[in-house]
């Protein structure tokens, strides 16, 4: 099952300075190429406005890294055994999510609040794309007092079970912060809309005669995709997705679907009767792409009783798993160990 999206660009365009900035270290030659060229591809402005992305990019790397660090020893003391007790493994871990929290708000707030305190940083993550927080007044408040006023001293008043839910809490919490991503440059966005624009207008005649030739192509030698239009279901859900949009919660993303941390987490096909197939077409996310390693592909009659028919060890961005042709009702791809599932495309193939 193929899924693709499109995004629009919620900033407005505006063609007039940055269009006509030019790189003061660019070689004479390039600029003088100019003309209708450089107004058509917007060559000048993106590649300056690229190189401010890429240094914003590196100026957050530490915060984003530590971020990312102290949310991976968080999750090994939230499951830990001896030697580390239970409950101390669970206050260690909360006020560590907390940390994360900070560290992954100081890198998305805006620079001259990047040094600010705590509250200052929580003040920002009601800003779109900061930070993604409970709709309920009561939770939003409750999370604001464990970022703000807890720390690993708090859970000695608390039960195990309290503990653990305090734990569980900032946990979610930190982990939608990592999954936002840190911000991009809506200078590039807005220049690669608009050179999009340019692009199609110029060109309009020549990509319908191309797409003409390639559908032919491709409708000549495409495999039909078994998997297009029938039911599927995942193990778990940890956001909706819409990939016709590029979203998945408030990420980012082409994922059609999202399960939560699971014990080896899956997605299931219904073919709707027994089919004979010998491929499966797997595209993994392309940020995180690890988490679907070591993915296996297994096949049933009847939902309850897998095979399986393939399985990849190695960290992918796409995998055409082939093997002798098997007939069967339902295909499951799964993830041989605690992880999150994400893709954005499966195709099963004769």
């Amino acid at each position: 099952m193929t899924h693709t999206s499109t995004g629009t660009n919620s900033e407005a365009v505006v063609d007039t300075a940055a269009p006509k900035s030019v790189d003061a270290r660019e070689p004479p030659q390039a600029v003088a190429r100019g003309g209708l060229w450089d107004w058509l591809t917007l060559g000048p402005a993106l590649r300056a406005a690229r190189r401010t992305e890429l240094e914003r990019e590196t100026e957050l790397q530490p915060l984003t890294q530590r971020a990312r660090e102290t949310a991976l020893v968080a999750d090994r003391l939230f499951d830990a055994l001896e030697p580390v007790s239970t409950a101390t493994g669970q206050a260690l871990a909360a006020d560590l999510y907390r940390q994360s929290v900070l560290w992954s708000l100081a890198a998305r707030v805006p620079e001259e609040l990047r040094d600010a305190k705590p509250e200052v940083l929580w003040d920002a993550a009601d800003a779109p794309g900061v930070l993604v927080l409970p709709d309920d007044t009561n939770e939003r408040v409750e999370l604001e007092r464990l970022v703000l006023h807890a720390d690993f001293r708090t859970g000695a008043s608390l039960s195990e079970a309290e503990l653990h839910k305090v734990a569980s809490q900032l946990k979610t919490l930190a982990q939608s912060a990592l999954e936002l991503g840190a911000p991009g440059n809506g200078a590039v966005r807005a220049l690669s809309f608009e050179r999009a624009l340019r692009l199609f207008n110029a060109c309009l005649l020549l990509a319908s005669i191309a797409a003409v030739v390639v559908l032919v192509a491709v409708y000549a030698g495409q495999k039909p995709n078994l998997a297009a239009g029938k039911p599927w279901h995942a193990s778990s859900t940890w956001a909706v997705c819409q990939p016709e949009i590029r979203t998945c919660g408030a990420a980012r993303t082409a994922v059609f679907f999202h399960t939560e941390e699971d014990l080896q987490p899956w997605i299931e096909f219904d073919l709707m009767a027994p089919t004979a197939f010998s491929e499966v077409y797997v595209k993994n996310r392309n940020s995180l792409p690890d988490r679907a390693i070591p993915l296996v592909v297994e096949v049933s009659d009847d939902a309850k009783n897998w095979r399986p028919v393939a399985r990849r060890e190695d960290t992918f961005r796409r995998w055409t798993a082939s093997f002798p042709s098997v007939t069967a009702r339902y295909v499951r791809l799964r993830v041989d160990r605690r992880s999150y599932l994400h893709l954005e495309a499966v195709e099963i193939h004769t």
